[in-house]
């Protein structure tokens, strides 16, 4: 996705979220910028920033949700399930 050291646009970190499914807008982001939550700096005086595409991946990476491995989940016990409803006259009303 994107290289570590790489420094990219806010336009280009609003495009990625929103490649990964999140719907970011711009002032988003420089908030994000501000409050730490993404690495940036400051080009000039005039408040042009770079966002280190590691800290974009990093974001993305955190806000995925967290599903457990095959190994992980719990077996389906069979023992525990009742049997389906019996088609039919025979079945009790």
């Amino acid at each position: 996705m994107v290289g570590d050291g790489r420094y990219l646009r806010i336009a280009e970190v609003v495009a990625l979220l929103r490649e990964a499914g999140y719907s970011d807008s711009e002032s988003t982001v420089r908030r994000m910028c501000d409050d730490g939550t993404l690495q940036t700096y400051r080009l000039s005086r005039q408040g042009h920033r770079r966002v280190l595409a590691s800290s974009v991946r990093d974001l993305i990476e955190r806000r995925r949700p967290k599903t457990p491995d095959a190994t992980e989940r719990a077996p389906f016990d069979t023992q525990d399930a009742e049997p389906p409803p019996q088609p039919g006259p025979e079945r009790a009303r």
